[in-house]
């Protein structure tokens, strides 16, 4: 199947995007098809078994096989081209020639050169070793190579599952959270907030000791792939819990509350099926802090209800104030539902 590259990455129209600049001999830079050629194209000949290599290019517009002119590195030939040595300061224009460390390069956009070539080397095509996508030419502001417009269609970002979380009831003390985590493809760096610190990319698992955590705490993990750095956060959540239940007493003490059913909870929204067959109150019992309720019993409004309030002391020492819901009369129903919202 064909690669599909993004709109974003435009190549010249005028070039094609897997320049073939490397050929075995004469014959195969002849038979390169008119449609991949154009004014400033350059072909390396290597002559394998036969002569030294050859470089040639074509200056002109006349893109047949009399157009092809050699490059001479050495300026040893007075009908061939000579190409200096790259200097700093130097006005090149495009597909101007420069030699840098012995590697032949084309000169991709008119420019002053740059004080070191490291600096400049973003305006030059390195014609060295052509064929390798890593020195073929790509017309895009920052994507300068195939190799780097290639790397970033085919790169896989990094994805990170990240576990150790926990939800706790307020008042509890955590001592310890045991962090985990995968990657999808390996890592150059990672580490974690709280104290944490950098990790050695082999790790894949941390026990935080030695915490007395009683209030929410996020940690958050970054990783970093060598591209780009991605983060994931796990939270140590703390909140109180809400209760319902039965009982043949008009009145529930703070015991009475604390040994009805129970969960963690952050609102007061839920739905229950109560048994009341032995002639029982129901009850809903949640943080005053979440408002005010409203019932539907069996799927119609209901609101007779009896309301209080109690100071309710939780196992851990946590004293908050609850709304008690309690129905107003004693049920005998079997499976009465009770929807809160």
């Amino acid at each position: 199947m064909a690669t599909v590259f993004p709109s974003s990455l435009l190549c010249s129209v005028n070039r094609p995007l897997d320049e073939k600049t490397n050929v075995s001999n004469i014959a195969e830079r002849n038979a390169i098809p008119g449609a991949q050629r154009y004014k400033g194209m350059v072909v390396v000949v290597r002559n394998v078994s036969a002569v030294r290599p050859q470089i040639f290019w074509l200056p002109t517009e006349d893109l047949t096989n009399t157009g092809w002119e050699e490059i001479e590195l050495d300026g040893s030939s007075e009908k061939n081209v000579s190409v200096p040595d790259w200097e700093s300061g130097i006005n090149y224009g495009e597909y101007q020639f420069t030699v840098y460390n012995g590697i032949l390069y084309r000169c991709l956009y008119s420019h002053t050169a740059s004080a070191d070539f490291t600096d400049d080397e973003t305006n030059w095509h390195k014609l060295s070793g052509a064929g390798d996508a890593a020195d073929i030419a790509y017309h895009h502001p920052t994507l300068k190579t195939v190799e780097a417009a290639l790397d970033k269609l085919l790169y896989e970002p990094l994805e990170i599952t990240f576990s150790g979380g926990s939800l706790n009831e307020i008042g509890d003390e955590i001592t310890s959270v045991n962090l985990a985590w995968t990657y999808n493809k390996d890592i150059v760096s990672q580490n974690i907030d709280n104290g944490i610190g950098s990790l050695a990319v082999s790790l894949n698992s941390y026990n935080h000791i030695g915490q007395s955590i009683m209030a929410d705490r996020i940690y958050r993990l970054i990783a970093n792939d060598g591209v780009e750095a991605v983060s994931a956060v796990i939270e140590v959540k703390f909140m109180p819990k809400i209760f319902w239940g039965t009982s043949p007493n008009a009145v529930l003490t703070n015991a009475n509350i604390l040994g009805l059913n129970q969960e963690l909870a952050l609102d007061k929204k839920q739905s229950r099926i109560f048994d009341c067959t032995s002639g029982q109150y129901f009850y809903v019992i949640y943080p005053a802090q979440y408002g005010e309720a409203g019932f539907l019993i069996n799927g119609f409004k209901y609101t007779g209800y009896d309301f209080s309030q109690i100071n309710l002391t939780n196992v851990y020492g946590h004293t908050e104030l609850y709304n008690v819901y309690r129905s107003a009369t004693i049920q005998t129903g079997s499976a009465i539902r009770v929807d809160v919202n």
